[in-house]
């Protein structure tokens, strides 16, 4: 079954750009179309709204389509373009003019331009239903994970095969083929981690320090990843403690060691009890 269409003497649109307008009879809400297949008439384009490709089916005018049935829907033509470009850019205008986005069945602002402003009520329900949840890029903050979830992953990183040398030597290529970082770029870093991130200044309570010393005892690192540690680590600032204006390679005094001697001691004494 067809629309009706306005005005009558457009119906022959083969090979044309054109622009369309969908109206529902039940609510008044547009959709603004393009045209710019040869082949294309709007009453093709229209049997493409009616029997969507499983990919579309979800789209809001078929939805619409759907829910209220084909004889409540009209289609006019409203202009048309030389050039695919001016048409991009005519049904930005109209989509603009009709408010088909905000108020209509257009799922997106036209031209290949999609949304990029979303309402205060859109984002409230996005962030309520991203609570708790793994947020991508930023390591899962806040986020619990079941025990038995720690379990897969623990099994997963202790199976984990070891790095080949050909992925080494993949890495170290990528790695050297890099662009330098601008200088303007690095302020930006520098700006961005800026504050509480990181952990910087995090108190750690006892038992947690007392657990971090139960993992780490017993553990010896070997005289070749002790020297690469201390070559990479010449010359730099602790980040922690820049404040401190404390620098490594600083000279402890006798009685700053036995002080520190004696604090392990004890820390080593209490795990072991």
């Amino acid at each position: 079954m067809q629309p009706e269409i306005q005005p009558k003497g457009l119906m022959d649109t083969r090979g044309k750009f054109l622009v369309y307008l969908v109206i529902c009879r039940v609510n008044n809400l547009p959709y603004v179309g393009v045209i710019y297949g040869k082949s294309q008439t709007v009453i093709h384009r229209w049997h493409e709204h009616c029997n969507p490709v499983p990919s579309k089916q979800h789209f809001r005018l078929e939805t619409a389509i759907r829910e209220h049935g084909i004889d409540n829907f009209t289609i006019e033509v409203l202009d048309k373009a030389d050039t695919r470009a001016l048409l991009m850019s005519k049904e930005r205008f109209y989509i603009r003019l009709y408010d088909s986005y905000y108020n209509g069945y257009n799922g997106s602002l036209g031209g290949g331009v999609f949304p990029i402003v979303f309402s205060a009520e859109h984002r409230r329900n996005m962030s309520i239903a991203r609570r708790g949840k793994n947020r991508g890029n930023t390591s899962g903050l806040g986020y619990k994970h079941t025990a038995q979830a720690k379990r897969k992953i623990s099994e997963a990183l202790r199976n984990r095969p070891p790095i080949s040398d050909e992925t080494r030597a993949k890495l170290r290529k990528g790695q050297a083929n890099r662009h330098p970082i601008s200088d303007e770029t690095r302020l930006k870093m520098r700006e961005a981690a800026r504050g509480n991130k990181r952990c910087f200044g995090r108190i750690i309570s006892e038992s947690t320090r007392l657990k971090m010393a139960a993992a780490k005892l017993g553990t010896h690192r070997s005289e070749e990843t002790k020297r690469k540690i201390g070559q990479s680590q010449l010359g730099r600032k602790c980040p922690y403690m820049v404040a401190n204006k404390i620098w490594l390679g600083r000279k402890h005094t006798d009685e700053a060691r036995r002080k520190m001697s004696e604090a392990q001691k004890a820390r080593y004494a209490a795990i072991a009890t």
